[in-house]
C-alpha cells in the first residue's frame, strides 16, 4: 500500500485542507495518515475547535488515520515542529511519502535549501547578523543568501516554505527512507485576507469569531461539525477566559520558573518576569518583550508554554510514544500493520501509558492536563479528566 503522510492543524479544516488531500491522492497515495495538532497550536494559542471535530473533519474528507502531534512539539517553533512530526511519521513504519503544502512546488529547490540551512558555515554569519539585533530567522536567511545565493535564500522568506524545508531536513537528519513531495498552496497566503473559496485559516478563524457566513470556505461537512460544535457551546474558545487564565499563570511564575522555558535564553527571562509584573494584557507582555532579535510569534510561543508547564526536557526529546485519535476502516486496517512494525509504543487507551517510562508518563499527563484547561475556555466547559477518557474517533 502506498502511504503518504501529511502533518496539519486543521484549524479548522477548510477547502485550501481538502485540495492537498485530493491532489496527494492524485499523486498516488491508496491511504493518508495525518498528524494533527491537538487543542493548542503553533500560533500560541487555543484550536478554534476540539481536537475530536478537528478529527472527524479530516476523517471525513480524505484522511484515513489521524495520529496526535504532541503538545509539546505543536507549541514549539518551526524546526521542533516539524522534527517531532516527521520522527512520528517515520516511526510508523508504513508511511513511504511525506506530502506537504508550500509556496513552491520546486521540490529540488526546497531540498537544497534544506541542504543550505545546515552547511556549518552559517554558523559565524549568523552569530554576526544576531549581533545587529535581527531574528534568527533573518539571520540564518541572510547567512544563506550569502554562501548559497538569493534564489535558495528566498525559499525561506514565506512560512509554509520554512516548514517544508524544515520536514526535509528532518527527514534527512532521521536517515529516514520516506520520500517527500511538495503541493503548491492554493488560494490566500499564511495569514492574509482575502475572497473567494480558498481563504486562509486566520481569516476563517476570524469570521467564526464574527459570526459570518463561511460555507463558501470549508467542506459543507466541515461547516455541519462546526455548526453542530457551537450549538453544543464547544467552540469557539473565549479569548477573555483565555487571557485571565494565562496572566493568573504567569503573575504565579518567578525568573527562575521561566528560565525552563523551551527557546528561552540570553536573559529573556528576566525580561519576560518584568513585564508579567508590569502588564495587565498577554499583547502588552509581547509588545514589551518584542525586539528585532524577538518575534512576536516567539513570545507568544513562550507564554503558552509557561501556562500549560512546558518545560525544555519536553521539547528537547522527541515524542515517546505514538496516540492514535481516529480512523475509518481503511485507517483501521493500516492501524492493524502499524501495530506491529511501529518503532515507538502505540497508544489507543490511556492505560496503555502505565507500561512505558516515567518521562513517557509525564508527558501524557502534561497533554491530559491541557485539555481540562483547554475545556475551561470554552462556552459549556467539560469535567476534567476527558484526556483519559475520550476514545478514538470512528467512521
Amino acid at each position: 500500500m502506498n502511504v503518504y503522510g501529511i502533518v496539519a492543524e486543521y484549524n479548522p479544516f477548510h477547502n485550501g485542507h481538502k485540495y492537498h488531500i485530493l491532489k496527494t491522492r492524485s499523486l498516488g497515495a491508496d491511504a493518508i495518515v495525518a498528524v494533527m495538532s491537538e487543542n493548542f497550536v503553533q500560533r500560541g494559542e487555543p484550536a478554534i475547535m476540539p481536537t475530536s471535530g478537528r478529527v472527524t473533519a479530516a476523517l471525513l474528507n480524505g484522511v484515513d488515520l489521524v495520529i496526535s502531534l504532541p503538545l509539546p512539539a505543536a507549541v514549539s517553533g518551526a524546526e521542533s515542529f516539524a522534527r517531532s512530526a516527521i520522527y512520528i511519521l517515520d516511526a510508523l513504519s508504513v508511511v513511504k511519502t511525506v506530502s506537504f503544502g508550500a509556496e513552491t512546488s520546486d521540490e529540488n529547490k526546497l531540498s537544497q535549501t534544506a541542504d543550505a540551512v545546515t552547511d556549518n558555515r552559517l554558523v559565524s554569519i549568523v552569530l554576526d547578523c544576531l549581533k545587529d539585533g535581527r531574528t534568527y530567522a533573518s539571520a540564518r536567511q541572510s547567512a544563506v543568501s550569502t554562501l548559497h545565493g538569493k534564489s535558495i535564500s528566498d525559499i525561506l522568506s514565506t512560512p509554509n516554505n520554512i516548514l517544508a524545508v524544515e520536514y526535509i531536513k528532518a527527514i534527512k537528519s532521521l536517515n529516514s527512507n520516506m520520500r517527500f513531495t511538495a503541493v503548491k498552496r492554493k488560494g490566500a497566503l499564511h495569514d492574509s485576507f482575502s475572497k473567494g473559496e480558498y481563504k486562509s485559516a486566520s481569516q476563517i478563524r476570524n469570521e467564526i469569531y464574527k459570526d459570518l457566513n463561511i460555507s463558501e470556505s470549508v467542506p459543507k461537512n466541515t461547516l455541519e461539525i462546526i455548526n453542530a460544535q457551537k450549538e453544543l457551546g464547544k467552540m469557539p474558545p473565549d479569548k477573555g477566559k483565555f487571557e485571565i487564565a494565562v496572566l493568573s499563570e504567569l503573575r504565579r511564575k518567578s525568573t527562575a520558573d521561566f528560565s525552563k522555558l523551551p527557546d528561552i535564553s540570553e536573559g529573556l527571562e528576566n525580561k519576560l518576569y518584568k513585564a508579567v509584573r508590569a502588564c495587565s494584557t498577554i499583547n502588552d507582555i509581547i509588545d514589551n518583550v518584542k525586539s528585532k532579535r524577538y518575534t512576536h510569534s516567539r513570545i507568544r510561543r513562550l507564554i503558552l508554554s509557561s501556562y500549560l508547564g512546558i518545560t525544555k526536557e519536553y521539547t528537547k526529546a522527541l515524542p515517546p510514544y505514538i496516540k492514535v485519535l481516529g480512523f475509518n476502516v481503511k485507517g483501521q486496517s493500516l492501524l492493524s500493520n502499524i501495530s506491529k512494525n511501529a518503532l515507538i509504543p502505540i497508544i489507543t487507551k490511556s492505560s496503555q501509558i502505565d507500561t512505558l517510562s516515567e518521562f513517557a508518563k509525564s508527558y501524557f499527563q502534561l497533554e491530559c492536563k491541557a485539555v481540562d484547561l483547554y475545556s475551561l475556555l470554552l462556552p459549556v466547559p467539560d469535567e476534567c479528566g476527558k484526556g483519559m477518557t475520550d476514545g478514538i474517533i470512528k467512521i
